[in-house]
């Protein structure tokens, strides 16, 4: 019985946020990229999705009203940082994460995950090669390696490339 009651609160609580949020009017929800292309702070920047953070919340939100963001989620896409084998290009996650640890951020949580570089792909995947496994799992095992040597003394969780396989048959 007590869980039910617990539930109740919850749905209870999260109805009166949204409403409060609905009532109140949150800057950019609703609007398209279009609508927020004037310098409008748009959804993405709210703490949901903030990819370009250096170019985008650091131009968009000042500081005072960044540093309520205590806790970032960093998504790396393998394809990004090593488009060919053997050689990993750091530099946008490198101001990514920089700008995040410059503002105070608590903690960094990384997504790790694809789109699976071109030359690791699996042909026999087909249409789903680059959301696939790759042909060889230890160039993925690299690679994780390398982002944990990288970003380990900054990055507090990880998460391993995520919801596998939603995509696919």
């Amino acid at each position: 019985m007590k869980i039910k009651s617990v539930q109740g609160i919850f749905i209870l609580t999260t109805v009166i946020v949204l409403a409060l949020s609905l009532l109140i009017g949150l800057p950019g929800l609703g609007q398209d990229e279009s609508e927020a292309a004037d310098g409008a702070a748009d959804w993405t920047l709210l703490g949901l999705d903030a990819r370009g953070y250096p170019d985008n919340m650091a131009v968009k939100v000042s500081l005072s009203d960044r540093q309520w963001v205590r806790h970032h989620k960093v998504v790396m896409k393998w394809n990004y940082v090593q488009p060919n084998q053997g050689t990993f290009n750091w530099s946008y996650y490198d101001r990514e994460i920089n700008a995040r640890l410059a503002d105070g951020c608590d903690s960094i949580l990384m997504l790790i995950g694809g789109d699976v570089p071109a030359w690791a792909q699996d042909p026999s995947f087909g249409d789903y090669a680059r959301a696939a496994p790759p042909r060889d799992l230890s160039w993925w095992y690299d690679f994780c390696a390398a982002v944990a040597e990288r970003y380990g003394p900054v990055v507090d969780f990880y998460e391993i490339w995520n919801e596998p396989g939603w995509d696919r048959d």
